[in-house]
């Protein structure tokens, strides 16, 4: 029997955890992604058997060191964000996460990760997240800078590609740590008047014609 597992829900996402229900759309998601992912996944070029086996283990090796979610957006797939690699003994995980090109540069890696960290911390009581992304993948970069994770090394030859190894920086994020979007969520409920007060409405304020791209 296994236990409910609720979804993450976010402004534009609903984060489920893996079900084998999954698997084609993930395909497809993997699929129409595949020359940007063949650069820095391993499994890029396994084939659909592969992938079905991994999506039903990360099913069933739910909440034994591993959580995968299946981040869906406008009700399809559009890729996982998970943890693993869990040592209880150190409170201290891994965090990965891959999206489909066509839907990048819009912030939603991002709005994923942050959600699935911040349950990490609270629901799983870790203490450190650690993240590795490639030296060249720099929007994988990005999307670890903007959840506050720090940057600690470089480790030579730390992942591959189906062809090659490639150098990876190593990444870390304590539960202590200040976050963007927790610091944001601070100051946001300090700017609420106390309970009876009304505050002036703030004045208008102008936009830029063009919002800056965002991961």
């Amino acid at each position: 029997m296994i236990a409910a597992r609720p979804p993450l829900l976010t402004g534009r996402l609903v984060l489920e955890p893996i079900e084998p229900r999954h698997s084609q759309g993930l395909w497809r998601a993997k699929d129409a992604s595949f020359t940007e992912l063949r650069r820095w996944m391993a499994w890029a070029e396994q084939a659909r058997e592969s992938q079905d086996d991994f999506v039903r283990s990360a099913h069933e090796q739910w909440g034994h060191g591993e959580w995968v979610y299946v981040i869906s957006f406008n009700g399809e797939p559009a890729g996982t964000v998970g943890i693993d690699r869990h040592q209880p003994l150190i409170s201290s995980a891994d965090i990965g996460y891959w999206l489909r090109t066509d839907v990048t540069g819009r912030g939603l890696m991002t709005e994923a990760a942050a959600a699935v960290v911040d349950w990490a911390f609270h629901e799983l009581a870790l203490h450190r997240l650690e993240l590795r992304a490639g030296v060249e993948n720099y929007a994988s970069v990005r999307v670890a800078e903007k959840l506050g994770f720090r940057r600690g090394g470089i480790l030579r030859h730390g992942a591959r590609n189906p062809r090659n190894y490639y150098d990876v920086y190593v990444f870390d994020l304590l539960a202590t740590d200040e976050r963007p979007g927790a610091r944001a969520k601070s100051i946001e409920a300090n700017q609420r008047p106390p309970a009876g007060e009304v505050r002036p409405p703030s004045p208008p304020v102008e936009r830029p014609r063009t919002a800056p791209r965002n991961d």
